[in-house]
């Protein structure tokens, strides 16, 4: 570390161990700097820039104080080397935490003592770099352009802290343990004091804060906002606090539901938090795993709330003056994955659906996802067809599209989860002039809709029926049947219709896929309640679970052989 000897003006190094008192001088850039390589050219030509005389004030100053050094940031580091600028920035807060005293000088406060609170609107209170210098040390003073003193920051806290939602106990001069008191600060709260401040540089919104969050990590000039990203990165492996991602509220907390501009669940830079001042971390009591960074996202445990068209992560931290817990809109993908919708929080919610809420682990994407296919709502997939069967239409109200397999309800929402009837008209198809279209079949299939009042998330499958049969066959079509379930389609949760179709009856077996079939669709009636007798599910479950051994030959060989032994051997 590099000092000014106050007396002779001249740069002296030392190091942690060795390191005399010595006061610091905080500043806004100016065009006329000092810079580490004038202070090396013995000619002196140096003293003829603007940026001297605060030099000068600065060493005059502290020896009126009895302090023999002074550390001024535009002369005391060798910019030129990217190691000694890494090594000074992630030090500064330290640096400035040590110092025996700060002084603050505001060139631009002209008559700020007829109009003491003009003081907040010096630029010195705009930039990105003074937020630590005005914070860490343990003592501060503001000069004004002249160099006469203005006052200290404990006398002027309330004003300053109203001007800039600083903690007030971080702006007094007898405050006995700085980190305890930026602890308890939540993050969002510590972003929310530099996001009214600018910087030079992209990169420096983030170098300038790693003092305010206790971190370390290396400079990348050049790498403009991805600053900010590893910045968040870093502090989540430092800290559980979930207001991390408590940005982007503003004061009429309007949204349009219908968004799906995906975005980073984290903030792109500090003015994203410009209205989380009063944003509080809570302490749930209860465990859960770490926070981790992977290539998939953040991976954490997090209360997910689904309903009929959103998803929610409800987040533990709050307003000060409020017990309901922040929520944020999200949009899930395959593997637990979720981005986060638009750039702002959905609302608040009671703490009892925090606690009624499962905890998931889940991976928040902290880069958009790429554009992907997404399957309409209110669609039933069809599977291709057997070879001698097609789809001649559907239900009025829906939309086929043999292209892509689609069945489009045209008005899929409903609020109170009502059943629909769709009906599939195959037909055979036709391959000349002899075989002549005798018929076709309708399959039935009965679902309910979700429900926003009973907050379902899933269509709900529970019945299919059929009419006629197939009158024109072959050789080779013979009975069909088929099959109504939940898949995963592109990543999508949807119903798909599957026919099936039998080259050859097989009698005993055949029938016993049907029967389990209809034992499957009954169950899924019962669980939903559509059958209300009670213990009709376990019964039709059991009959389910027989039908599939017998089907299941090798393990029914093996049952039998187990039950022939223990017979012969309680026998002897």
């Amino acid at each position: 570390m590099r000092l000014i000897n106050t007396k002779t003006l001249k740069l002296e190094e030392f190091n942690e161990v060795n390191r005399p008192p010595y006061a610091t001088l905080s500043h806004t850039w100016g065009d006329q700097e000092v810079t580490f390589e004038d202070m090396q050219d013995d000619s002196g030509k140096y003293v003829l820039k603007a940026g001297y005389r605060k030099i000068l004030q600065t060493c005059k100053v502290a020896r009126g104080s009895n302090i023999d050094y002074a550390w001024v940031d535009t002369c005391c580091i060798d910019k030129s080397s990217s190691a000694e600028l890494s090594e000074a920035i992630n030090s500064m807060f330290r640096w400035y935490h040590d110092a025996e005293i700060c002084y603050a000088y505001l060139p631009d406060v002209d008559g700020v003592f007829e109009r003491p609170w003009t003081i907040v609107e010096s630029r010195w209170f705009t930039r990105g770099w003074t937020l630590q210098e005005l914070i860490a040390p343990r003592k501060l003073v503001f000069y004004a352009p002249t160099w006469e003193l203005i006052d200290s920051r404990s006398s002027l806290s309330g004003l300053i802290a109203a001007g800039s939602g600083i903690d007030k106990r971080l702006l007094q001069d007898d405050r006995d343990d700085l980190s305890r008191i930026l602890r308890n600060s939540s993050i969002a709260q510590r972003m929310s004091w530099a996001s009214r401040r600018e910087t030079t540089r992209t990169e420096d919104l983030a170098y300038c804060l790693l003092g305010i969050f206790d971190i370390n990590m290396p400079l990348l000039y050049g790498e403009g906002k991805k600053a900010f990203t590893r910045l968040q990165e870093e502090i989540i492996r430092h800290t559980d606090d979930q207001s991390i991602f408590a940005w982007g509220l503003s004061s009429d907390n309007t949204h349009d539901l219908r968004s799906r501009n995906s975005t980073s669940v984290l903030a792109s830079s500090p003015i994203a938090f410009a209205e989380s001042e009063d944003i509080v971390s809570v302490d749930t009591c209860k465990e859960s795993a770490p926070f981790s960074i992977t290539n998939r996202g953040i991976r954490i445990d997090l209360r997910i709330r689904r309903t009929f068209a959103h998803t929610y992560g409800i987040m533990s931290c709050r307003r000060k003056q409020s017990t309901e817990l922040l929520v944020i809109l999200l949009w899930e993908l395959p593997g637990n994955r979720f981005y986060r919708i638009d750039q702002r929080p959905i609302s608040w919610t009671s703490h009892l659906s925090w606690k009624r809420t499962p905890n998931t682990t889940v991976y928040l994407m902290t880069t958009p996802p790429p554009e992907i296919y997404r399957i309409p709502p209110g669609s039933f997939f069809v599977k291709p067809m057997p070879e001698e069967i097609f789809v001649k239409s559907v239900t009025t109200g829906y939309t086929w599209s043999p292209a892509t397999g689609l069945v489009t309800m045209d008005k899929p929402d409903d609020r109170f989860g009502s059943e629909v009837e769709l009906h599939l008209i195959l037909e055979p198809k036709i391959y000349g002039r002899s075989r002549r279209h005798k018929g076709s079949t309708t399959v039935s299939i009965w679902v309910r809709r979700p429900s926003w009042y009973h907050l379902e998330t899933e269509w709900v499958t529970y019945d299919v029926r059929y009419y006629d049969q197939l009158g024109n066959r072959s050789e080779s079509f013979g009975p069909f049947f088929a099959k109504v379930e939940k898949q995963i389609i592109f990543g999508q949760r949807v119903i798909v219709v599957e026919v099936f179709c039998w080259e050859k009856e097989e009698g005993i077996v055949k029938r016993l896929q049907w029967t389990q079939m209809r034992l499957g669709r009954l169950l899924d009636r019962c669980i939903f309640g559509v059958i209300g007798v009670p213990w009709s599910w376990l019964i039709i479950f059991l009959l389910k679970m027989i039908t599939s051994v017998i089907l299941f030959r090798p393990v029914l060989t093996v049952a039998v052989i187990l039950i022939i032994g223990s017979i012969r051997d309680s026998e002897k």
